[in-house]
């Protein structure tokens, strides 16, 4: 579940920065772009999760489609940084889960 908790962390910790821009503080920039690390990782996960297999030795839970639970995040992260190498793919992903509410975030559930 490694590869499930790192994009689980990711949702609140992008809600966060984007809380801190509206507040003037960069957050994206904090520790060397470590957010943006933690997207680079993630994206490379779902994309190939034997990454993640490799280093915790278990084979990881990829789901079938991506879903709002699962790429959330990506909506504000995308917006703020269209030119980032990994905007493509998140683009994608968001059109594939069609409903990106998660109401661990405060929004309803779909339907």
């Amino acid at each position: 579940m490694a590869l499930h908790y790192h994009l689980y962390a990711l949702a609140p910790l992008v809600m966060l920065a984007e809380l801190g821009e509206a507040n003037g503080v960069d957050a994206y920039a904090e520790k060397h772009g470590a957010i943006h690390r933690l997207v680079k990782l993630c994206v490379a996960g779902l994309q190939h999760p034997e990454i993640f297999a490799k280093v915790t030795g278990v084979q990881q839970n990829v789901p079938d489609k991506i879903s709002g639970a699962t790429i959330g995040w990506a909506v504000p992260y995308v917006k703020r940084f269209p030119d980032l190498s990994q905007a493509a793919q998140l683009s994608a992903w968001i059109r594939q889960a069609g409903n990106t509410r998660f109401w661990q975030w405060g929004g309803l559930p779909p339907g």
